[in-house]
């Protein structure tokens, strides 16, 4: 995982209605209807610190690929 990565991440929670804040040292702060949810490192140096906050993301509503979802509901017949 990389930066490049973490920034990714982070303009996906914000399109879904997430908050980020970066005031931190080594982690962004994120919230959702000021709720807090998790804490993603800002420069990760474990290749697992974003897929373990996935689920925390998850049960708050985030959606890792909404394209799919959305192809995948209209592919299915009746």
């Amino acid at each position: 995982m990389s930066k490049k990565d973490v920034d990714q991440l982070i303009r996906k929670l914000r399109k879904q209605g997430f908050s980020v804040d970066g005031e931190g040292k080594k982690h962004h702060e994120v919230t959702r209807n000021g709720k807090f949810v998790t804490w993603l490192p800002k420069t990760p140096s474990d290749h697992r610190s974003l897929p373990n906050c996935m689920p925390y993301l998850k049960a708050f509503g985030y959606d890792p690929d909404p394209k799919r979802a959305k192809s995948r509901a209209t592919k299915r017949k009746p």
